[in-house]
């Protein structure tokens, strides 16, 4: 649902986690508190996904958390209809075993679903940027991020999130803006970019691009983000002037 790419070893680590916590909840009721839920979700959303970005992080435990409630709503949904008691009937021996496989068949089914969805979505949400400096081409995969509002503090230009593929290029320590505060990056300012993005194409120059230190994708399926201000400096290919000069 959060377009990562799933590592099964990490689900499972993730998962034990959690597991040891309700053992632990158990023995101790104080740690079932709401402070120690949170908590331990932040913990297995790190251990499972890992930490990309602040934005994307809080954004995997905002999806791992909706994921916990969808699953207590189920078994909810299934001691409303008088199908057992839930929360204590699955220790007994006549809770029907056939519950417990509807809901799982029923929470997979879901998951697919949503997830070929989230997929698609997510696919047409990748742009194909070049980006030109110095006589140089140099090509990024950017994920389109709505909410990105980096900015660059000194032009006040809006700033491409990229790794570090500028080899040769000389950037300089900037100070940039964000929703959630000030930082500092390197950044430069391309002679000319182009962007294609489903079926429409962009093109300007009034872009920054700002240089991270590590990556924005775990499985390389991108390595630049892009927001939605940037498109606000960009023109439609149809409505370009002429760069030329």
């Amino acid at each position: 649902m959060g377009g990562i790419k799933i590592r099964l070893a990490k689900i499972l680590i993730s998962a034990s986690a959690g597991a040891v916590f309700s053992v632990m909840a158990v023995l101790f009721p104080f740690m079932a508190a709401l402070p120690f839920k949170l908590a331990v979700i932040a913990i297995m959303s790190f251990l499972a996904f890992g930490f990309i970005s602040l934005k994307i992080y809080l954004r995997q435990n905002m999806i791992l958390l909706a994921g916990f409630l969808l699953q207590g709503g189920c078994a909810g949904l299934l001691s409303f209809f008088g199908m057992g008691n839930v929360y204590e009937g699955i220790y007994r021996a006549d809770f029907p075993l056939i519950y417990i496989l509807l809901a799982a068949f029923a929470a997979g089914l879901t998951a697919c679903l949503i997830s070929g969805r989230i997929r698609a979505v997510r696919g047409k949400n990748i742009a194909r940027i070049e980006v030109y400096k110095d006589g140089e081409v140099f090509k990024l995969t950017a994920l389109y991020d709505s909410g990105n509002l980096c900015t660059d503090a000194l032009t006040a230009l809006p700033v491409i999130l990229a790794e570090d593929v500028f080899p040769g290029i000389k950037a300089g320590e900037n100070v940039f803006t964000t929703a959630s505060g000030i930082g500092e990056m390197r950044v430069f300012y391309p002679d000319f970019l182009s962007v294609h993005m489903g079926s429409e194409s962009f093109l300007g120059k009034d872009v920054a691009i700002g240089i991270i230190k590590g990556r924005l994708s775990e499985d390389g399926s991108f390595n630049a983000l892009i927001g939605g201000i940037c498109f606000d400096r960009l023109f439609k290919k149809a409505d370009s002037p002429d760069f030329a000069s």
